[in-house]
């Protein structure tokens, strides 16, 4: 999980009024270290914080080409990375990702595709600020019935570098 990225949705949240939209956090940890780095971390404004470490809700997503049937799984048998350790991670880890609904809607769906170029899903993220914004825009189109209103894949939007050094967290 990237820390100051997941604190920029908690203060999102929290500038759009509790009880705006709700926020979940999903990663590929035991529920343990999902709650203990939820606390430590003070994500305080996220309704929930979920460990799955065998991937069965990105099993899900990726079932559904009106999900996130892009997103992906870093098997870490293949991978040399500091935080990515087989042991740890042994159904895979999660790449970063989002995912919005208005109602049952979804609106807005973006996710990470790791790379060399992006140092392997590590580098940026979709400003969490313009994605709210986008993710209103949307609610609104909806509520106005507008029939056109399909779900953004959210590379347009400003992205936050989430990379301060050469090791990276990922999320």
């Amino acid at each position: 999980m990237d820390k100051e990225y997941l604190k920029r949705w908690n203060e999102v949240k929290r500038t759009a009024g509790e009880g705006r939209f709700r926020l979940y956090g999903i990663c590929s940890q035991k529920q343990n270290l999902a709650s203990q780095t939820a606390r430590k971390w003070k994500l305080t404004s996220f309704d929930e914080v979920l460990g799955d470490p065998t991937n069965e809700f990105v099993k899900h997503l990726k079932s559904s080409p009106e999900l996130l049937p892009e997103i992906v799984v870093t098997d870490c048998s293949k991978v040399n990375h500091p935080y990515l350790k087989l042991k740890n991670y042994p159904f895979g880890a999660v790449q970063a990702s989002i995912f919005f609904f208005v109602g049952q809607r979804p609106v807005l769906g973006w996710c990470k595709r790791p790379s060399a170029r992006n140092l392997e899903g590590a580098l940026t993220r979709p400003d969490p600020v313009a994605a709210w914004g986008e993710i209103c825009h949307m609610r609104d189109a909806l509520r106005q019935k507008e029939t056109m209103v399909s779900m953004s894949d959210g590379k347009d939007l400003p992205v936050v570098m989430t990379c301060r050094s050469f090791f990276c967290s990922v999320l």
